[in-house]
C-alpha cells in the first residue's frame, strides 16, 4: 500500500510539476521554482488583458496566434528527456515509506501486521480512524481525527523549528536528547537556527561527529535528519540547502548507516544525483561516492581538520597535495576527503605509464617518511590520505609523501620516458650504495668488472655530462664496494670508464638512464630490491629533500 501511495504521489508532482527543456541551468531552475507562483499570477493578468485588448484582430490573424502557439507547444514538449536510472520513480525505499515504518511519530497513526515470529509483514493497514475522518471532515471543531496523507508527508519535509525528540525510536531515552543536539547542530550549520555564543560551524560538525561516533545508533537518526531539512527545503536562508547538502557529504565519509537504512538512504541519494534537474545534483553525487567509499573502506577515523570543513562549506571538495616521486620530482594530485592510499597509487601508475593492470599496480607503495625517522612502512592501500596528514599536521611533523616500486616482478617498462625517470631515480642510489652488487668471496668476476666500468660512463651522460669523467668523477661512479678490490686499481677502473665514455657520450640522458636499467640484469635487480624491501623501506637510499 505505501509503495502504491508512494509512485503515485511521485506520479502526481511529476505531472503537475512545469516540464523544463533540456539545457536549463540548475540555478535557473532552482530560481523559476522558487518565483513561479508570482509568475503565474503575472501571466493571467497578462491574458486578461491581451483578451481584451485584442478584441479587433481578425478570426485570420487570430488563427494564426493559435497555430504559432501550437507549434511552439509541440517543440517545447518534444524535447528530449534526460534518461533516469532503472527504478528512479518505482515508490520503493522512498523516504516517505521509511518514516512510515520506522519514525516515532508513525505508529501512532498505522497498525502494523505481523507474522507469527513478529516479523513485520511488508504491509500497513491505516487505522479505523481514516474513515472516521472522512466522515467527519466537514465537521468543525474535530480536527483530532481529521487525519491526511500531508501530516506523514511533513515527517520527512525540511522543518524551520527544532525537533523535540528524535525521529526515530531510540533507546535509552538519553539517546533522544542526542539526537535533538545534533537536529540543532545541523540547522546551525545550515544557518536556519542562529549560532550560540560559543559556537561555531566547525564545533557543529564536530558535535554531530562526536555523537555519531559514540552512539551507533545515532548514524541513523543523523542521517534522517540530514535528508529531512534537504527535502523540499524552504528555507529563508539562500544557501541553507546547499550548506545541507555540504554538511552530508563530510558525514558520509565518516559513518555507515544500518542496513535498514541502507536502501532508503542509497535510493535517496541515487535520486538527488542522477536527476540532472535539480539544483544540488552535484554535491548530491559527493556525497553518494562518499557514501559507497565508507561502506568500501570504513570511513574516516581522524576527525577533519578546521581547514577541511571550511574548505568544505565554501564548496571546495579536494586538496591539492603533493606526492614526491623518486629523485625528488612532485606531483599534485587532488585529494578528497575519501580518498585513499589505493587511489593515489592508481592515479601516479597511470601517470608513469603502468597500464598493465591491477596486477601490476600492486608492486607499486605509497610511504610517509616522516622527518626525523630512519625506516618507515608502505601505508595501507584502504588507508584514507586526509587521515594520515591531518594527525602529521597536528603534530607539526613535516613529512613527505613517497611514490615508489616496491616488489619487483612485472618487467621494466623502458619504452616510458617517466617510467624511466622514477625507476632509475630508485634504483640509482641503491645501486651505488652496493644494494644491487653480489660480490662471493669479496671477489668480482671481470665480466662484473666490465659491466661496472660501462655503468659508469652511463651514470656520468645520465647526469647529463658532456665531458670525459675524471678521476674524481670516476670516484663517485662506482659502487662503494668495488672501490675496496684490491684486484683493480683506481687507475685501471678510470681507465675503463674513460674508454667506455666513447660509446655513449652521443646518447640523450634519457637514452643513458634506460640502457643503466637494461644494462643492469632486471633478474639481479628483483632479487636484490625483493629481499631489501621485504621488511622496510630505507630513507638513505631515496632523494627526497630539494
Amino acid at each position: 500500500m505505501i509503495e502504491k501511495y508512494c509512485l503515485d504521489n511521485e506520479k502526481l508532482q511529476q505531472k503537475a510539476a512545469p516540464h523544463i527543456p533540456d539545457g536549463l541551468a540548475p540555478s535557473k531552475i532552482a530560481l523559476d521554482s522558487w518565483t513561479g507562483h508570482s509568475r503565474t499570477a503575472g501571466h493571467q493578468q497578462s491574458a486578461i488583458l491581451q483578451s481584451h485588448t485584442n478584441t479587433t484582430l481578425s478570426q485570420q490573424q487570430q488563427q494564426h496566434h493559435h497555430q504559432q502557439h501550437h507549434q511552439q507547444r509541440n517543440i517545447i514538449t518534444s524535447s528530449p528527456q534526460p534518461p533516469e536510472p532503472p527504478g528512479h520513480h518505482d515508490g520503493k525505499h522512498s523516504l516517505l515509506q521509511f518514516a512510515m515504518l520506522h519514525f516515532r511519530q508513525s505508529p501512532e497513526k498505522f497498525e502494523m501486521l505481523k507474522t507469527a515470529d513478529g516479523s513485520i509483514s511488508g504491509s500497513l493497514k491505516v487505522i479505523e480512524n481514516l474513515k472516521a475522518s472522512k466522515k467527519n471532515k466537514g465537521k468543525k471543531g474535530n480536527k483530532e481525527n481529521d487525519w491526511t496523507w500531508k501530516e506523514q508527508v511533513d515527517l520527512v519535509k525540511f522543518s524551520s523549528v527544532p525537533i523535540e525528540q528524535s525521529l526515530l525510536r531510540l533507546e535509552p531515552g538519553e539517546l533522544s536528547e542526542l539526537a535533538v543536539e545534533c537536529f540543532a547542530a545541523v540547522m546551525r550549520y545550515m544557518g536556519d537556527l542562529s549560532m550560540a555564543p560559543d559556537s561555531t560551524e566547525v564545533k557543529c560538525v564536530y558535535t554531530i561527529l562526536m555523537h555519531c561516533h559514540k552512539h551507533e545508533a545515532l548514524r541513523d537518526e543523523v542521517y534522517c535528519q540530514l535528508m529531512k531539512q534537504t527535502t523540499n527545503n524552504k528555507s529563508m536562508k539562500p544557501d541553507s540547502c546547499q550548506r545541507g547538502w555540504r554538511l552530508f557529504s563530510i558525514v558520509a565519509a565518516y559513518f555507515v548507516c544500518s542496513e535498514t537504512l541502507k536502501p532508503y538512504l542509497f535510493k535517496y541519494l541515487e535520486t538527488s544525483a542522477y536527476d540532472k534537474r535539480r539544483a544540488y545534483h552535484g554535491t548530491a553525487t559527493v556525497c553518494l561516492q562518499n557514501l559507497r567509499k565508507t561502506f568500501k573502506y570504513g570511513g574516516r577515523k581522524n576527525v577533519p581538520s578546521v581547514e577541511e570543513i571550511t574548505a568544505i562549506s565554501a564548496g571546495r571538495n579536494s586538496k591539492r597535495q603533493i606526492y614526491r616521486l623518486p629523485g625528488g620530482t612532485e606531483r599534485v594530485v587532488n585529494t578528497k576527503s575519501t580518498t585513499v592510499v589505493q587511489d593515489v597509487i592508481e592515479e601516479l601508475c597511470t601517470v608513469i605509464g603502468v597500464t598493465g593492470g591491477e596486477m601490476e599496480m600492486e608492486e607499486f607503495s605509497l610511504y610517509c617518511i616522516v622527518e626525523g625517522d630512519t625506516f618507515t612502512m608502505p601505508l595501507a592501500r584502504e588507508e584514507y590520505i586526509l587521515d594520515v596528514t591531518t594527525e602529521l599536521h597536528k603534530n607539526q611533523q613535516v613529512f613527505y609523501l613517497i611514490f615508489c616500486r616496491s616488489v619487483w616482478h612485472f618487467p621494466l617498462r623502458l619504452d616510458s620516458q617517466l617510467y624511466v625517470e622514477v625507476v632509475f631515480n630508485q634504483i640509482a642510489p641503491d645501486y651505488l650504495e652496493g644494494l644491487l652488487l653480489i660480490m662471493p668471496g669479496e671477489q668480482l668476476d671481470q665480466d662484473v668488472i666490465y659491466d661496472i666500468a660501462k655503468m659508469a660512463a652511463l651514470l656520468h651522460r645520465a647526469a647529463d655530462m658532456t665531458h670525459v669523467p675524471t678521476m674524481k668523477e670516476t670516484k663517485f661512479l662506482l659502487p662503494k664496494p668495488a672501490l675496496t678490490v684490491r684486484d683493480v686499481k683506481p687507475a685501471q677502473w678510470v681507465n675503463m670508464v674513460q674508454s667506455n665514455w666513447r660509446d655513449v657520450e652521443m646518447l640523450t640522458t634519457i637514452q643513458s638512464k634506460a640502457q643503466v636499467l637494461g644494462q643492469y640484469h632486471f633478474e639481479t635487480i628483483k632479487n636484490c630490491l625483493n629481499s631489501l624491501l621485504t621488511s622496510v623501506f630505507i630513507i638513505q637510499s631515496l632523494s627526497i629533500c630539494p
